[in-house]
């Protein structure tokens, strides 16, 4: 059963912000759009993938500064509205201890927000890309509790070499698979619907920002994908979250500057997901 979050008011829900201390430009587009969250949100939902690698809780200690920024940032934002933090493909070692440090809640995998606009789903997302298989066999051993164990077993050095490697390697495999095969199942979504309370799904992961919409059973369903953030690469500029208010959902766009500005949903054309199937199809 998923756990549902009643949270009322404006939401802000952001994810896939890939902060490292490689990033420096991003990480400074993240602190000011933090300040700009407190004034335009009740709320902050953080779907995973805030970090590029997260090796365990306990880096904390080792006050490393872009760390410490981050971690300053987001205990500030908490003081004024309440935050809830996911784990994402990169980001799945966080734990109750960082969402503490950050006077934050811990999201499960998939959850219910129940919202002004009803009941709206949430989660990181990579759990619906069924037709990559190789990244779901890995998934499948570094979730498990007991390989996370023996990995936080290790020592910092050893573990911060094998997040290099896990993207190393990840990186390689990415370059050989077709965006069909890396974007969601569209079973997996039509699965998600026919057995949801909620006509809503807002998930990150795709790096495919945009809105689908979908008839399963009669029912209208949405899915929104958030998008990803990056400032520090040449002639690149992209990031932002998806705002709840009055009723409605939009994505907002946010630029180096810190402004925010929404996305015309007409750029989101032809970007959906195709079916065949009379019980679920695509509309915009």
């Amino acid at each position: 059963m998923n756990t549902t979050i009643s949270i009322s008011g404006p939401i802000c829900i952001i994810s896939d912000l890939h902060l490292s201390n490689d990033k420096p430009f991003t990480l400074n587009v993240f602190r000011s759009f933090l300040q700009l969250v407190i004034k335009k949100s009740n709320s902050l939902i953080m779907l995973g993938d805030i970090f590029d690698f997260w090796i365990g809780d306990d880096i904390v200690k080792f006050s490393y500064p872009w760390i410490d920024s981050v971690i300053n940032g987001i205990r500030n934002t908490a003081k004024k509205i309440p935050i809830w933090i996911g784990r994402g493909n990169r980001d799945f070692l966080i734990g109750n201890e960082l969402a503490s440090i950050l006077n934050a809640k811990l999201l499960p995998e998939l959850a219910i927000l129940d919202t002004d606009l009803g009941y709206v789903a949430v989660s990181h997302g990579d759990e619906f890309c069924l037709q990559d298989r190789s990244y779901q066999y890995f998934r499948s051993i570094v979730r498990d509790s007991e390989w996370q164990k023996r990995f936080l077993e290790q020592s910092i050095s050893e573990r911060l070499n094998a997040a290099k490697e896990f993207r190393h390697k990840s990186n390689q495999e990415n370059q050989k698979k077709s965006n069909d095969i890396m974007d969601v199942s569209l079973e997996a979504i039509q699965s998600f619907f026919e057995n949801s309370k909620a006509n809503i799904l807002i998930h990150g992961h795709t790096h495919r920002p945009g809105k689908h919409i979908y008839k399963i059973n009669d029912r209208k369903c949405e899915r929104w994908v958030l998008p990803d953030w990056e400032f520090d690469y040449e002639n690149i500029e992209k990031g932002g979250g998806i705002f709840i208010e009055n009723n409605s959902i939009k994505i907002l766009q946010i630029n180096s500057r810190g402004k925010l500005s929404k996305i015309n949903e007409s750029n989101f054309k032809n970007k959906d997901l195709s079916t065949t199937s009379s019980s679920c199809y695509r509309s915009v």
